[in-house]
């Protein structure tokens, strides 16, 4: 008996079902499926009621239609691959073709999951994030969109999916999941440039920043970004340096890219629509609604302020005998028109300070 063969077609069969686990199935939307929710086999239906998400064939081929009724409505689907760990580190790129009519609310795209081996989340994309942009909204035609992120060397499986956040109908055909490997890059003068400004700005700033290997950091950096053309091409490689501080405990920062940046001086409006402050007397009671705040414009900070403070005394002189403060819908934002329109109901002059991480409080 070849032992030596039977064990190197051992190998070549345990290398074969690992190369199968790392594949995803079905990213054509061809074959359908009773016992799926969604109606495609290997698409798990990860969020919304069943026919929210479905196959529909747009002149002869095969699509995932995802449709939402609500501007709250969400129709989200996702499928899951085991992934092989590799020394060598990879960005993963998922890309499709969409199609969208009459999307409202928070809008539609692509996402991508990361989990080590434990189930945890290791890093998460998608085409919206908090202050993103690029959401696809509103009706149009056909058109190739793309999201990348980087493979951590402990990822141990993956989630790619298509969502729907809002009203509207979606069509996604063309599905596509590449890896490609940063070894030999070298980062050009734009991409030293731009790695070493963020790296110079992490190791001033993060709160992490004595836990973190800043150089080893900065070498993988500066590989993801390799020959960038633009500025633009060194986000994904800002990304993994944001994202390798979550394991140090710095959960809160994040990139802006410039036209997250325009729209947060303008009036948030790409992201989520500023509504303002409402209030009303409940039992007795000053009931004054506070809704989030994102965005930078100052003449709408002061508006906002003004509105909450004008309904604060509107009330008081109403002879109520309490307040109630609702934040239940506040998902934070910018604090500053919040709490300076909320500061009548406070006794102290000052509530707080910000800390920087040399332990100086701003003023």
């Amino acid at each position: 008996m070849n032992y030596n063969k039977i064990l190197l077609t051992c190998f070549a069969l345990t290398c074969l079902a690992q190369a199968k686990a790392q594949n995803f199935r079905n990213l054509n939307f061809e074959q359908a499926c009773d016992t799926s929710k969604t109606g495609l086999c290997f698409w798990d239906l990860s969020w919304g009621s069943k026919g929210a998400v479905k196959q529909d064939i747009q002149n002869g081929t095969p699509s995932l239609f995802i449709s939402g009724t609500k501007e709250n409505s969400v129709g989200f689907t996702e499928q899951a691959s085991v992934f092989t760990p590799t020394k060598d580190i990879r960005t993963i790129t998922v890309s499709a073709t969409m199609r969208s009519d009459s999307i409202e609310g928070k809008g539609a795209g692509l996402n991508i999951g990361l989990y080590d081996k434990d189930g945890q989340l290791l890093a998460f994309k998608d085409m919206g994030g908090f202050y993103s942009v690029e959401w696809v909204k509103g009706t149009n035609d056909w058109k190739d969109y793309s999201i990348s992120l980087v493979c951590p060397v402990d990822v141990a499986k993956i989630k790619i999916g298509v969502i729907l956040f809002g009203k509207g109908k979606l069509w996604c055909k063309n599905y596509k999941v590449s890896f490609t490997s940063i070894a030999g890059r070298k980062a050009n003068k734009l991409a030293t440039k731009y790695i070493t400004a963020a790296c110079d700005t992490i190791i001033k700033n993060s709160l992490v920043r004595d836990s973190i290997n800043i150089t080893s950091l900065k070498e993988t950096a500066l590989q993801i970004a390799g020959p960038a053309k633009k500025y633009s091409d060194c986000y994904l490689a800002v990304s993994y340096l944001l994202e390798s501080l979550r394991a140090y405990g710095d959960h809160h920062s994040f990139l802006m890219k410039a036209a997250e940046v325009a729209n947060w001086k303008n009036d948030g409006s790409s992201v989520s629509k500023i509504e303002f402050p409402s209030s009303r007397i409940i039992n007795d009671c000053g009931y004054i609604l506070v809704p989030p705040f994102h965005g930078g414009n100052q003449k709408i900070i002061l508006a906002y302020a003004d509105s909450l403070q004008s309904a604060i005394r509107k009330l008081e002189g109403s002879g109520i005998k309490g307040w109630i403060v609702d934040l239940r819908l506040n998902t934070g934002g910018n604090m500053e028109p919040m709490i300076a329109g909320l500061g009548p109901l406070f006794s102290s002059d000052k509530l707080g300070s910000l800390v920087h991480v040399n332990n100086v409080a701003e003023a």
